[in-house]
């Protein structure tokens, strides 16, 4: 493949980068080299930055990427939900600790709370209410690994269509990076994704995604647990 059809191919799939390149936003030398390394995986030979600025600076000068839209108003959530008051425990992943973790979901359950339990290689996170802190004194034998208060759930819902839809996740990650929000964790489902945030970051990540992704048709919800 060559270098230009390669570039073409890779900025042809980002928005962000049409749109940048549209708008004359971009310094086609810095971006030369950040897209070396995709360019060279394409191409599957080493090429030079100076080549791919060259190949840049041509479709940067012509009008295919002319009048592009602002990449993140292609996109629109359906509602946004808050939920305040949770905690995240954080504890090594062991027989001990998988154990006490089943009990304290079934304990939640059963008086109807919120929990959620993502398991890694080496580790378990719970995030759960924190009215429920005394469980995990009574379940667990080891103190957490690591442990947040005051975070609160700020949880995307959007269409299904954009379930296969390129960088939707990222542009809602990239405005609550550009407003300094320091995401907790993550986590989703298929028409559904869960930002855990600070209690005093939500107010402005809520107002952030309602202005950059909501349409007049939107249903705005908020809903906060005062716990």
């Amino acid at each position: 493949m060559k270098i230009s059809d390669a570039l073409r191919t890779v900025i042809m799939q980002s928005p962000f980068l049409r749109f940048g390149l549209s708008r004359g936003l971009l310094n086609l030398s810095q971006l030369a080299r950040f897209l070396q390394p995709l360019i060279e995986a394409r191409t599957k030979k080493h090429v030079k930055p100076s080549a791919i600025l060259m190949s840049l600076s041509r479709l940067a000068r012509g009008d295919e990427f002319q009048g592009e839209a602002d990449p993140d108003r292609g996109f629109e959530i359906g509602a946004l939900n808050v939920h305040s008051g949770l905690v995240v425990y954080t504890f090594y992943k062991n027989s001990d600790s998988h154990k006490a973790a089943n009990q304290v979901y079934r304990k939640i359950q059963h008086r109807g709370g919120f929990i959620t339990i993502t398991e890694g290689i080496t580790e378990i996170t719970i995030i759960t209410e924190d009215r429920f802190g005394e469980l995990f004194k009574e379940d667990f034998v080891e103190k957490p690994k690591h442990h947040n208060q005051r975070i609160a759930s700020l949880s995307v819902k959007f269409h299904q269509s954009y379930v296969n839809q390129p960088g939707f996740l990222y542009s809602i990650l990239q405005q609550i990076t550009l407003q300094g929000i320091n995401v907790v964790e993550v986590a989703s489902t298929a028409t559904e994704f869960i930002l855990y945030l600070e209690e005093s970051d939500v107010q402005l990540a809520f107002d952030t995604l309602y202005g950059t992704f909501s349409s007049r048709e939107s249903h705005r919800t908020r809903i906060l647990n005062e716990l």
